[in-house]
């Protein structure tokens, strides 16, 4: 304020406020550091994580198809010459295997898949039958969510029952499609008369217990030198 001659000027003692100020400036560079570790740890935690997990992944996606691994194995064991025959069957159970081990893939992540997931996997698989001099058709009629469990439960015993019948038939029809919220897969084989237990083989490989755990009925119908089969998932 101003005097005659002059000006009166109030002081604030500020050291404390300052030695405060420089406590908390300390402080701060402190939390910023361990702010940075904590953050390098959660990401180490998180990369650690994901390295588990896809280990996990891998584990799993090796189990469940040692049987597939091991079926090829043996083709390769057993067949000192690669002629074009087994390398036809080779190719078929390696488009299940790719095709079997990206649904697991999906299984993480998913409880339920699109539809087109099931055609993907069928409609390469029958690429692989079809280069067996065997005619294949395949037909898709549904564009919709369904659980990954029954699209891998299914896609298993189509694979089982071409393995089991894959040297007698030489027209084969697939067809999915869903009716009242349940999956069907309906396949039909035309096969050669003179080789016949097919309807005890086929029965064996459809009398699966996981398929029926998950709601899983089939029908087979036997006309002349056919076979109807027709596998559904009730919802």
């Amino acid at each position: 304020m101003s005097i005659n001659a002059g000006y009166m000027v109030w002081l604030d003692n500020l050291s404390k406020m300052n030695l405060l100020l420089d406590k908390l400036n300390i402080l701060k560079g402190q939390l910023l550091e361990k702010n940075i570790l904590l953050k390098a740890e959660i990401e180490l935690e998180k990369r650690k994580s994901r390295v588990e997990e896809k280990n996990k992944i891998i584990e799993k996606i090796m189990s469940e198809n040692i049987p597939s691994l091991a079926k090829m194995n043996n083709i390769l064991e057993n067949n000192a010459s690669l002629g074009i025959e087994v390398l036809k069957r080779l190719c078929i159970l390696g488009a299940y295997v790719k095709r079997r081990c990206n649904l697991l893939l999906l299984s993480y992540d998913n409880e339920n898949i699109s539809s087109k997931e099931l055609e993907y996997c069928i409609r390469e698989s029958m690429d692989s039958i079809s280069r067996c001099n065997i005619n294949c058709n395949f037909t898709s009629e549904c564009n919709e969510h369904i659980s990954i469990k029954h699209v891998i439960v299914l896609y298993d015993l189509f694979e089982n029952v071409v393995e089991c019948v894959l040297s007698t038939f030489f027209d084969f029809n697939v067809n999915i499609f869903i009716k009242n919220d349940n999956l069907y897969l309906s396949m039909k084989l035309v096969y050669n008369m003179g080789n016949i237990p097919l309807k005890e083989y086929i029965n064996q490989v459809l009398n699966n217990e996981k398929f029926k755990d998950m709601g899983g009925v089939y029908a087979l119908d036997y006309i002349e030198n056919e076979v109807h089969i027709t596998m559904c998932m009730l919802k």
